[in-house]
């Protein structure tokens, strides 16, 4: 585990000099950060209107939108933009876009399919991040921000509006996915990218690193997926059946 150096000076929002290390003090500050800043959200605003929260969600998920989507004229401005990299192609990049249409439309169905792939996904690249600068460089804040408050405003109609998850939806998830999968490998393909790490394994040290070469680690991906979408759906029907027995029990 690297500790936090305290001789080492924070990175500013163009310098990068300082690196991330994945379970430094600075990893464990920011989760924690946003553990309290998600209840804070929770327990602020579950009494609520319902249109005033509504409202609430669809403008932190344009936030987070815009705070993705800016680094394009951020790196066109520093002369580093890559088509390769740096569009928002990797799966929680977009995905703010999606929360977007979930709370403007109120769709329980994309809601439920982008639930897994948030919760798995987003869990992952908080706890084996892929970030290689440190705070406050811009790139990190904006990795921070994306990946820490898809898995709050995901989880806002699971704990404010009771929604629910169904069996059918852990199918809906895998196959969505993979149509998604799909369409970005031939865009990797076309524009010599690797989002999603559909083609090669993301850089550090990560997840991915377990696993074999590529093709094969998408196959260990594919039976992982289908493992903790079912793990993740018991998890949520203990606690739902659990709820409900103290809800009937008062």
């Amino acid at each position: 585990m690297h500790r936090f150096d305290k001789t080492l000076k924070l990175n500013t929002l163009f310098n990068n000099s300082s690196i991330f290390h994945a379970y430094s003090l600075e990893h464990f500050v920011i989760l924690f950060i946003g553990v309290v800043l998600s209840i804070l959200l929770y327990r602020k605003t579950r009494n609520w209107p319902y249109l005033k929260q509504r409202k609430l969600l669809i403008t932190l998920s344009i936030v987070l939108s815009l705070i993705q989507l800016v680094k394009i004229p951020i790196t066109l401005f520093l002369g580093t933009f890559n088509a390769s990299q740096d569009l928002p192609l990797h799966l929680c990049n977009f995905l703010p876009f999606f929360l977007i249409a979930v709370f403007y439309f109120l769709s329980r169905d994309l809601w439920a399919i982008i639930f897994f792939w948030i919760i798995l996904g987003c869990s992952q690249a908080n706890f084996t991040p892929t970030i290689e600068t440190s705070l406050f460089h811009w790139d990190a804040l904006r990795y921070w921000a994306v990946h820490i408050f898809l898995v709050t405003l995901v989880l806002y109609p699971l704990i404010n509006w009771k929604w629910k998850l169904q069996h059918a939806d852990i199918w809906k998830n895998i196959i969505a996915l993979n149509a998604l999968a799909l369409l970005m490998y031939v865009i990797n393909l076309s524009v010599d990218s690797n989002y999603m790490y559909l083609n090669h394994k993301p850089p550090g040290k990560t997840l991915y690193s377990t696993f074999p070469e590529w093709p094969y680690y998408i196959l260990v991906i594919e039976v992982i997926l289908l493992i903790w979408s079912y793990l993740l759906f018991g998890i949520y029907s203990f606690f739902t059946s659990l709820y409900s027995k103290r809800a009937t029990k008062k």
